[in-house]
């Protein structure tokens, strides 16, 4: 599900929180855990995850970018006097990602989402939210998995399944097996979990 904020900016450096925007749009939705991915539309602006509870944070954040980033000193200056506001929004990001649980932002107490203006004022600015169902969760079945399991698929110990992933134990690292749609065994595959997404989790299910 994707929904795009427009807001106003009153100021050429602010901070704007928009927590309770992102917020709706992920109740709008109707998703209850997954993902919201929250996109600033603009090459002079930014998304940041910020304290919000003391607004002098926010006017530190601006007036730290202001000393690393000065104005008035850079090659683009010449063409339309922002350079600087181009600086800053790379150095800050497009873009946040922020859990969703029991269909709510997952932040915490003190944090809030935060539009980074570095070339206001202006009367539009836009954010798309894009909110991201986690149709699978994990499949944790750890005690058995981390161990020496006792049903072994190619040799091979499926950790989690995630996303559409299965991902294998392999010493410290998880590594990406296969794809869904995409048989998980080279070769002599004994499973083939070809089909459609709904099919293929009980089928691995059994064959552990």
């Amino acid at each position: 599900m994707r929904d795009t904020i427009i807001i106003a900016t009153r100021h050429r450096e602010q901070l704007i929180d928009i927590t309770r925007e992102v917020g709706s749009v992920v109740a709008k939705s109707g998703i209850g855990n997954g993902l919201v991915s929250v996109y600033a539309q603009g090459a002079t602006c930014a998304i940041m995850i910020q304290e919000n509870w003391d607004e002098s944070v926010q006017t530190d954040v601006v007036n730290l970018l202001r000393k690393l980033i000065p104005r008035g000193v850079w090659f683009h200056d010449e063409q339309d006097g922002n350079g600087d506001a181009h600086l800053k929004a790379g150095l800050v990001g497009p873009s946040e990602t922020i859990p969703v649980i029991d269909g709510r932002l997952g932040l915490s107490r003190w944090q809030n989402i935060f539009l980074c203006e570095f070339d206001g004022p202006r009367q539009e600015r836009k954010i798309v939210c894009t909110v991201i169902a986690d149709r699978w969760g994990f499949v944790r079945k750890t005690a058995q998995w981390q161990s020496s399991a006792t049903k072994p698929i190619g040799g091979c110990l499926p950790q989690i399944l995630c996303f559409g992933q299965v991902y294998l134990q392999q010493s410290a690292f998880l590594q990406p097996l296969a794809t869904i749609g995409i048989p998980i065994l080279n070769g002599s595959a004994r499973f083939n979990l070809r089909g459609k997404a709904g099919d293929i989790l009980p089928t691995l299910l059994e064959a552990l």
